[in-house]
């Protein structure tokens, strides 16, 4: 079974990062050849490291690792606070991040730390051409 490759990107809690967010999850899915998973992993990348910035206002650390048919993407503060799906109503502006992650995850959840939380959402890629689909 290959190794899992495994990368990371640490960001101050200030909006302009999620720009640094974006680039980070592009340039990885580029390297790693999976470029139709792209715009899903910046997509979700983007939420969570904004809900991060946004509420948690502590330092951000983006994990993201690729392994032969998926991405999983971390996103990991020191915030203690639960993350909370909202419900919005049609007139909110916001609220609706967790709702995309829902929708475009194949899973997703949150992991308490020592030092804080670990939001996480996996996305599903095509194996590169070549190999063989592995058995689970």
């Amino acid at each position: 079974m290959p190794t899992a490759i495994l990368r990371s990107l640490h960001v101050t809690p200030d909006a302009a990062s999620i720009s640094a967010v974006r680039d980070f999850v592009r340039e990885c899915c580029a390297d790693w050849g999976v470029l139709e998973s792209s715009d899903t992993a910046v997509l979700l990348a983007s939420e969570l490291a904004t809900n991060a910035v946004r509420y948690a206002a502590t330092p951000v650390t983006v994990w993201l690792g690729h392994r032969l048919d998926r991405i999983v993407l971390s996103v990991e503060d020191a915030s203690r606070a639960s993350t909370t799906v909202r419900d919005p109503n049609i007139m909110d502006e916001g609220g609706r991040g967790l709702l995309l992650v829902d929708a475009l995850a194949e899973r997703w959840g949150e992991r308490e730390l020592a030092t804080g939380k670990l939001v996480w959402a996996e996305i599903a890629t095509r194996p590169p051409s070549g190999s063989a689909p592995t058995e689970a």
